[in-house]
């Protein structure tokens, strides 16, 4: 019965000392703005669309979505990489929101982010 005990309490030590604990943050990946290495250089246009129940809002002008597609396509047309951020409000509906990402993917935009608006 002591042998047992004694394999029992090896195993225990021996599981407590291999145990190796890995940090959570090292499995998110974060993505960090490089530094601008043109210290004159003006930021890019930053351009913001609210999808709103009624209309949709470029960088707070309010439009329809055929005309914030042509603003959208003049705004990017040197830069497709630009960022476009897109703010959907709680009583928007969702064909609004598919509607206007399929205008942005016919327009190669490349960096889209869409966020929930609180109110």
């Amino acid at each position: 019965m002591s042998a047992m005990i004694d394999i029992v309490f090896l195993l225990l030590v021996y599981f407590i000392l291999t145990f190796k604990i890995e940090p959570l943050e090292a499995h998110m990946t974060v993505n960090l703005p490089s530094p601008s290495t043109v210290p004159g250089q003006p930021p890019p246009v930053l351009l913001e669309v609210k999808i709103l129940p009624d209309r949709y809002v470029l960088n707070g002008v309010g439009l329809t979505l055929d005309t914030v597609e042509r603003t959208i396509d003049d705004l990017t047309r040197d830069d497709r990489s630009q960022t476009l951020i897109i703010k959907v409000g709680l009583n928007a509906k969702q064909h609004q929101l598919i509607s206007l990402l399929d205008r942005c993917e016919k327009l190669d935009l490349e960096n889209l982010n869409v966020l929930t608006l609180k109110y």
